[in-house]
């Protein structure tokens, strides 16, 4: 016969140790605040439409005077209008911005 003795049990204790650190957790994160201002975000979201604005421009630029080049000194003046104008629109979203801040 084999004289093993049986390990001592331990002291009863929580079935899930970690289980309160995890409330306690979830309890800080409910009192969390996000600071700052959505006005910045939407700079951000204004700033979109004229870049996509800006390359459609140039890309239709480019196409028209790839395809008659003789064409450009009457496309190029009609291209930087248009990309003034296309920033003229971001420049007015970020003055936006700044006033509802």
């Amino acid at each position: 016969m084999r004289s093993n003795p049986r390990p001592a049990l331990a002291a009863p204790g929580p079935a899930h140790p970690h289980r309160h650190r995890r409330q306690r957790r979830s309890k800080e994160r409910e009192r969390v605040t996000v600071t700052g201002n959505i006005a910045i975000l939407g700079y951000g979201l204004s700033a979109i439409g004229p870049g996509v604005g800006i390359g459609l421009i140039f890309a239709a630029y480019i196409n028209g005077v790839a395809r008659q080049p003789e064409a450009r000194g009457l496309l190029q003046p009609i291209a930087f209008l248009g990309f003034a104008l296309a920033e003229a629109l971001a420049i007015f979203g970020l003055a936006l911005a700044f006033v509802f801040r």
